[in-house]
């Protein structure tokens, strides 16, 4: 079965971890909706920390052992109907996590509410066969996984106002509320007017390409007016590249961008940019021009692969099309935001993936890296650099991105929570 993200359709399959989380919650523990579960090896990932988990009936009663990575802690929790309590063995203190700390002890225990569809099922059966019957408890078998498991490590905070189960009909689409600490970073006195114009200019393409890609306007507009040049003295191409595309991220790059229509999946846009030695060249004679000899290899062999993903279905544009046209400039810049924010499913690491491209950006990376300007980029504040150009109004409403794993979709929702208090004239920090 491999690693898997919880889902209802998930616990609905599995009931005997749906008993896990309940038991869980119940002792402090939330699921956010980047948890992973690998159930053949009977461990999760919250945080980007491992739990090894093993059920056992004693005494007419479920137990669940759980351990760290490390194994700094474990304990027992028996499940009779009504009450859970814990024993602690004589590894420590059974560990608790302040609210205060991490921010995510108001999420239901799976984030039914949130991630998983805003479906609500019941309370299921858990599977016999998969209990054990003994008297000791080995720890150390519990621990016994090498498997290596990776998950980004968000720090940002999740809320929930769900605490009980329910049968009410719910929407399709799950949404998250993810609350992040960050506020505007202030470069350009001029700020309102150079978004303005954005808006004035290139507002219809925005907004067309920002609805099919599930990003919101907000973002891309201040991510946009943040990129582009409104420097007359500015050489020509530099104004006319919009988003500030290049060469080394967007040329040979496979973009695949989720589109959706009333919040629904409908397929993906799947777009290469051709290497700049072939912008002399036609697009209608691309199937002809692979072997071409006044191509380098490594042209020749970018240019092969073109013409093998146009068979595929992409969209196939020359660099000078793609850099230099409104339109086109507009279109793959959304595209590729929303191609790299599914990889990263995180809209601060999408935000910064743009700018210093997503290898850079580690799934594991903490946020607080990103948002503090500790990573290493041209510019390490881009992130508060793009969140200026957001309105007053933008500021006050949730930033909401569609996202697919390509069998689900949700709505993720960012609100911003300064850190400091708003300036009441300007709505910007001093």
């Amino acid at each position: 079965m491999g690693v898997r993200r919880i889902s209802v359709d998930f616990l609905k399959q599995h009931p005997d971890f749906f008993l896990v989380m309940k038991v869980l919650r119940e002792q402090g523990f939330s699921f956010p909706d980047d948890t992973l579960v690998d159930l053949e090896h009977s461990s999760f990932i919250i945080h980007g920390e491992r739990y090894s988990y093993k059920l056992y009936e004693r005494d007419g009663k479920i137990q669940i052992l759980l351990c760290t990575q490390k194994g700094k802690y474990s304990y027992l929790v028996p499940f009779p109907k009504k009450h859970v309590s814990h024993v602690k063995t004589n590894h420590g203190r059974i560990k608790k996590t302040p609210v205060v700390q991490l921010g995510i002890m108001a999420a239901a225990f799976f984030l039914v509410s949130s991630s998983l569809n805003r479906e609500v099922i019941e309370l299921p059966h858990y599977s016999e066969t998969t209990i054990e019957s003994t008297t000791e408890v080995d720890e150390e078998e519990v621990l016994d996984n090498d498997e290596a498991l990776q998950t980004e490590n968000k720090t940002v905070s999740v809320s929930s106002s769900l605490e009980e189960l329910s049968m009410e009909e719910t929407p399709d689409i799950s949404s998250v509320t993810t609350i992040i600490s960050a506020e505007p970073v202030i470069t350009n006195t001029n700020r309102e007017a150079k978004r303005a114009e954005t808006d004035e200019l290139y507002g219809d393409y925005i907004l067309e390409y920002s609805t099919r890609y599930g990003q919101p306007y907000a973002l891309v507009a201040s991510l946009l007016t943040q990129e582009r040049s409104d420097n007359p003295n500015d050489d020509l191409r530099v104004r006319q590249n919009i988003g500030q595309l290049t060469t080394t991220a967007i040329c040979g790059e496979k973009i695949v961008a989720p589109v959706f229509s009333n919040g629904e999946l409908q397929g993906y846009d799947k777009i290469y940019v051709l290497p700049s030695c072939y912008d002399d060249y036609p697009i209608e004679d691309l199937d002809t021009m692979g072997h071409f000899p006044g191509f380098s290899e490594e042209e020749q062999q970018k240019i092969q692969e073109a013409i093998r993903l146009k068979e595929e279905g992409y969209q196939i544009y020359r660099r000078c099309d793609a850099f230099y046209n409104t339109e086109n400039n507009i279109h793959i810049s959304v595209a590729y935001l929303a191609y790299v924010g599914n990889m990263k499913q995180d809209l601060v690491k999408e935000i910064m993936s743009y700018h210093a491209g997503y290898v850079k950006v580690a799934n594991n990376l903490s946020n607080d890296v990103i948002l503090n300007g500790q990573l290493d980029a041209e510019d390490p504040n881009y992130v508060g650099h793009v969140l200026q150009y957001l309105t007053l109004e933008e500021l006050k409403q949730p930033l909401e991105i569609y996202l697919t794993d390509g069998t689900n979709t949700w709505v993720e929702s960012y609100e911003f929570q300064p850190s400091e208090v708003l300036n009441e004239e300007t709505g910007y920090h001093l």
